[in-house]
C-alpha cells in the first residue's frame, strides 16, 4: 500500500461512519485510481474490466470537477482488503 492509501485508511477507520458515509476526495490521478479500483472490487471485476464496461449499473465515470464524490464504507472495505492481502504476502 502507498502512504496515501494508509492514511486514507486511518483516517476513514478513526471515523464513526453514519447511513450516507459520503466521503469527498481531491480528484487527481492517484485519487481517482484509488476510488476506480475500490468500485472495481465491490463488483468483482479488475480496473481495466470495470472501465471498459460503461453500460453496468455501478459504472462511474470520472468527474470532471475538482473533488471525487464516493462513499467511506467503500473505501474502507476496499483497503482493508488490500491490506490484509499484502499483510499475509510480507508474512509468507
Amino acid at each position: 500500500m502507498t502512504h496515501r492509501e494508509i492514511d486514507l485508511l486511518a483516517s476513514l477507520t478513526s471515523k464513526t461512519s453514519d447511513e450516507r458515509d459520503e466521503y469527498q476526495l481531491l480528484n487527481d490521478q492517484d485519487y481517482w485510481t484509488l476510488v476506480e479500483s475500490a468500485l472495481a472490487w465491490n463488483v468483482r471485476k479488475t480496473p481495466e474490466q470495470f472501465r471498459a464496461d460503461v453500460d453496468h449499473i455501478e459504472y462511474v465515470a470520472r468527474p470532471g470537477g475538482p473533488v471525487i464524490h464516493t462513499q467511506g464504507y467503500l473505501l474502507r472495505g476496499y483497503l482493508m482488503e488490500k491490506a490484509l492481502r499484502e499483510l499475509r504476502e510480507a508474512v509468507r
